[in-house]
């Protein structure tokens, strides 16, 4: 029953996301300090895809603490990193248009690389151990 769960909730989550960032749009208002920033006004076409995702292990468990590095495929040079919270739930943005691979670290040693992803617009990946 624990397993159902989990991949409930990773189904729900990956939906859930979709619809969000379907309805994302970049807006900064006076609020927000615009030294040195670039800023975006609604309305305009900024948005650049994003790989977000779910790293867990054999037990569907996160892989927590873990740092991330995402590599672009063709190159093989590390493009960002992150870390994955406590639920396993990470992040890397904006990116460009591509195919890139993620090495997912514990105490700095290697525990798990995904397979190529293709990232278009906003795609979820679970990387599983």
């Amino acid at each position: 029953m624990k397993s159902l769960n989990k991949k409930f909730f990773a189904v729900a989550f990956a939906f859930s996301l979709a619809i969000g960032l379907s309805s994302c749009e970049n807006v900064i208002t006076e609020d927000y300090p615009s030294d040195g920033v670039a800023v975006s006004m609604g309305g305009e076409d900024t948005d650049r895809p994003i790989l977000i995702g779910l790293v867990i292990d054999s037990e569907e468990e996160p892989i927590y603490p873990s740092e991330l590095i995402l590599y672009d495929d063709l190159t093989s040079s590390v493009v960002d990193t992150a870390h994955a919270d406590a639920s396993g739930k990470f992040r890397f943005d904006p990116l460009d248009s591509g195919y890139y691979y993620v090495d997912v670290l514990v105490s700095n040693v290697s525990v798990v690389t995904s397979s190529v992803i293709e990232v278009q617009d906003s795609t979820y990946v679970i990387i599983q151990k």
